[in-house]
């Protein structure tokens, strides 16, 4: 078992994503309830971008193992990109109380509250307009964009200004002053922050 894990793994670093399949999937015919292999097949297909079968995959990992702690950053990973990071919150509490001086899991735990907020907020708003329109009001909706970058500064200004075009009310934010010398609606020094999660606090501020 440990065997095939081992060759499926190097042939993932070697970018044999097929060989690497076919290992993992031999190691589960022979033993079902192998986390590692389930974990592992969600990894190939989160790299293949086929979030809801590693969403899948990942999951059958965590049944077996809640508290397997690869699988668990994986699925967070895949939640992120999904935009369902408040899914893996009852997870998480489990995982924060067992582990409670772990800042891994604490600070994914805050950033799954923190989604599950802005989801909750988001739902309100949307009742909001529902009850608008029953009664026979308009609704008030207007486009509001707040685009920030770590990186790809070019891409950000490119996005924002076609928005902007389109009527949309677009602003642009940039994490570190000056970066590539574009000039940015707002700056949000991030070094300047105790944390991330300040950081993120403040970019809400700007885009509330």
């Amino acid at each position: 078992m440990e065997a095939g894990l081992k060759r499926g793994e190097d042939f993932f670093s070697a970018g044999k994503l097929k060989e690497a399949r076919g290992c993992f999937e031999a190691v589960l015919q022979t033993d079902p309830q192998n986390k590692e292999a389930y974990n592992n097949l969600g990894v190939l297909a989160y790299r293949e971008g086929k979030m809801g079968e590693a969403f899948d995959l990942i999951s059958k990992a965590l049944k077996i193992d809640p508290f397997y702690r690869e699988a668990l950053l994986n699925f967070s990973h895949v939640l992120r990109r999904l935009g369902r990071m408040a899914q893996i919150l009852p997870l998480l509490e489990r995982v924060a109380r067992r582990y409670p001086d772990d800042r891994v899991w604490l600070d994914l735990l805050n950033e799954a509250r923190s989604a599950k907020g802005e989801a909750e907020e988001e739902g309100a708003d949307r009742g909001g307009v529902r009850a608008g329109r029953m009664e026979g009001r308009a609704a008030p909706f207007e486009w509001r964009v707040l685009h920030g970058t770590m990186e790809i500064a070019n891409q950000m200004n490119t996005y924002v200004s076609g928005l902007r075009n389109l009527r949309v009310s677009a602003k642009t934010v940039c994490y570190y002053p000056n970066y590539l010398g574009y000039r940015s609606d707002y700056v949000i020094d991030v070094p300047s922050f105790k944390d991330v999660h300040e950081a993120n606090r403040k970019t809400r501020e700007l885009a509330s």
